[in-house]
C-alpha cells in the first residue's frame, strides 16, 4: 500500500502525537463526544504499528462464547459445515481438522476442551474457526482500554471473515477486547476514516448496530447492549489533524 497505508501514514502519526503528549488522547476523544475523557496511562499500554520503536499492534484472541457457537454451528447446522467444508479442511494440516466435519464425537470434545482451557498453540489451532484482532491502535489504564480501526483507501468497513458471512470486524474488537479485561473496563471503540470516503454511513452507530443484529453467530440481548454500547462512531483524519495539529505524511 505504501505511501496510503493508513497504519504507516496515519494511524503512526497520531499514536506519535499521543505519546509525546498524552493529553491529545482526550483531545481526540472529544471528536466523538464533549466529555467523554480518559486518566492517565503508561507508554508501554499504546499498542500500534512501529517497527522502530518496537511497537506493534495488540492481538486480542477471539471469546471461548464465541469459537464455541462456531463449533457448535458445524456440529449442528448441515449447510453450514457443508459450505465451508471444502476450505477449512484445506487450511489444516490436521486430521482433527477433518474429523470435525466427519462429525467425529471425540473430535468435538477434544476441540471444546482446548477452546474453553483457552489453548492456542499452532498444534491446536484446528479448532479454531476464527482467529485473533489486531485492533491499528489500542491503548488502555486502570479503567479504560480505546480501540481505533482505522481507514484511508479502503471503499467499506470490514463485514466478514472467512468462515461467516456476517462478521463486523469492529464487533470483534470490542468483543475479544472485553473478554481480555473479564469486563472490568470500560472499552471506548470508534473508526478513524478519510472524510471524502463513501462509506461514512457504515461507520455511525445505527451501522453497527445492524451488523449486531444480522452476525451469523445470534447473540443476546446483553451481549448486543454490551457491545454497542462501546461503540462511538467515527472522526476522519482531517478532524483529528486539525484538532492534534498533526502533518501527516
Amino acid at each position: 500500500m505504501g505511501k496510503y497505508n493508513s497504519s504507516e501514514t496515519r494511524v503512526k502519526p497520531l499514536a506519535k502525537a499521543i505519546l509525546a503528549d498524552h493529553s491529545k488522547l482526550n483531545m481526540a476523544l472529544s471528536l466523538l463526544q464533549e466529555d467523554l475523557q480518559i486518566g492517565n496511562f503508561d507508554d508501554a499500554n499504546v499498542y500500534f504499528t512501529c517497527p522502530e520503536e518496537h511497537k506493534k499492534e495488540k492481538c486480542l484472541m477471539p471469546t471461548i462464547a464465541h469459537s464455541l457457537s462456531i463449533l457448535n454451528l458445524i456440529k449442528e447446522d448441515a449447510g453450514f459445515r457443508e459450505s465451508i467444508r471444502t476450505v477449512a479442511i484445506r487450511n489444516s494440516k490436521k486430521d482433527e481438522r477433518k474429523q470435525l466435519f466427519d462429525l467425529n464425537e471425540d473430535t468435538f470434545k477434544k476441540a471444546k476442551e482446548i477452546i474453553e482451557a483457552g489453548r492456542h498453540s499452532r498444534q491446536e489451532k484446528w479448532a479454531y474457526f476464527e482467529g485473533e484482532t489486531r485492533p491499528d491502535l489500542f491503548i488502555e489504564n486502570q479503567q479504560h482500554i480505546i480501540i481505533v480501526e482505522g481507514k484511508r483507501t479502503e471503499s467499506h468497513t470490514t463485514s466478514a471473515v472467512e468462515y461467516l458471512k456476517s462478521r463486523s470486524q469492529m464487533v470483534r474488537h470490542i468483543e475479544n477486547a472485553i473478554e481480555y479485561c473479564h469486563g472490568e473496563k470500560t472499552v471506548i471503540a470508534f473508526y478513524i476514516v478519510d472524510a471524502e470516503c463513501n462509506y461514512l454511513k457504515q461507520c455511525e452507530k445505527d451501522a453497527l448496530q445492524k451488523e449486531l443484529n444480522s452476525e451469523t453467530i445470534t447473540k443476546t440481548r446483553d451481549q448486543i447492549d454490551v457491545i454497542s454500547s462501546s461503540f462511538y462512531g467515527y472522526t476522519t483524519w482531517q478532524a483529528i489533524g486539525k484538532k492534534l495539529n498533526i502533518q501527516y505524511q
